[in-house]
């Protein structure tokens, strides 16, 4: 038999969640210093930065290259990032996203923070 306060546990406990999770968000929305990027093993992308709360997807390239995609939501970075192949998932999914090609990752994280 349920007591009365069960669902008044999974409410707070809801709650709670849902204030973590926009908590979270407002964070990743707030300026940054500098860009904190996620070294990945594969022969064509050396490191990867995503940037939830505007969908953003920063990846450098071992060429130096160093690009932004739009439009790249939390799944397909989470995707991307457990891909057995980061190079094929890139080439067959995220370069189909409208981006933009860096000078500078100071210019970058200018656009980041904007």
């Amino acid at each position: 038999m349920r007591s009365g306060t069960e669902p008044m546990i999974c409410v707070l406990s809801c709650t709670k969640e849902v204030y973590y999770v926009q908590l979270e968000k407002e964070l990743q929305m707030s300026n940054v210093d500098q860009i904190e990027w996620e070294q990945i093993e594969s022969s064509n992308v050396q490191q990867l930065y995503h940037r939830d709360g505007q969908n953003i997807l920063c990846v450098r390239f071992n060429n130096g290259g160093l690009y932004s995609y739009a439009g790249c939501d939390h799944e397909n970075y989470m995707n991307l990032r457990m891909s057995s192949s980061v190079g094929k998932y890139l080439n067959n999914v995220i370069k189909a996203l409208p981006y933009t090609r860096w000078d500078s990752e100071e210019d970058l994280l200018a656009y980041l923070n904007s």
